[in-house]
C-alpha cells in the first residue's frame, strides 16, 4: 500500500513538474515583470531629430537617476538598438517593436518609435513616453494599475 501511495505521489510531482517546465518554456519572451537581470542597454539615436536628441539623453539621465537605476548608454555604431522619431498616422504615441530573443527575454534586436503627430509638445511627455519605451527594452511590461494616492505613479503605466 505504501509503495502504490509513493508511486502516485511521485507521478502527481512529476506532472506538476513537468506541466510547469511546459509552460515556461512556451512562453513569449517579450516582457517579464521583474526586469532585466542586467540594467545596461545601448541605444543607436542618429535617427532622433535634434530636439527629441536632447529628449532621448534626458530620458537616459532619468533612468539612471532612480533609486533602481539603468545604464542606458548612446552607441551609434549599434545596429540593434535603435530609437527614431517620425510622422506616423497612428494613435500611439511610443512603440517598443523587438525581434529575436534571449532566453532570459531580452530582445536581441528591438527598434523603439517615437510619434510626433498628435503628441505633446512638452518635452517632458516625451520624456515620459521614451522612458516608459525604454523600459520595455529592459524587460519591463506595462504596469496600468499600480497607484500611490489619485495618480498612478508607475513609469510603465500606459499613460
Amino acid at each position: 500500500m505504501k509503495k502504490k501511495l509513493l508511486k502516485h505521489f511521485v507521478s502527481i510531482a512529476a506532472a506538476i513538474y513537468v506541466a510547469g517546465l511546459l509552460t515556461v518554456c512556451s512562453m513569449a519572451y517579450i516582457y517579464y515583470s521583474g526586469g532585466h537581470d542586467t540594467a545596461y542597454l545601448e541605444i543607436n539615436n542618429t535617427a532622433l531629430s535634434i530636439t527629441m536628441g536632447f529628449v532621448y539623453l534626458r530620458a537616459c539621465s532619468a533612468w539612471q537617476n532612480t533609486s533602481t537605476p539603468a545604464v542606458v548608454t548612446t552607441n551609434n555604431n549599434q545596429t540593434d538598438h535603435i530609437i527614431q522619431s517620425g510622422y506616423y498616422d497612428e494613435d500611439w504615441y511610443g512603440l517598443y517593436s523587438p525581434s529575436g530573443y534571449l532566453s532570459n527575454g531580452r530582445a536581441t534586436k528591438f527598434e523603439i518609435s517615437f510619434n510626433m503627430i498628435g503628441t505633446s509638445t512638452d518635452n517632458n511627455y516625451r520624456q515620459s513616453v521614451i522612458v516608459h519605451e525604454i523600459g520595455h527594452a529592459l524587460c519591463l511590461d506595462d504596469n496600468p494599475s499600480y497607484k500611490v494616492g489619485p495618480i498612478n505613479d508607475s513609469i510603465m503605466n500606459y499613460d
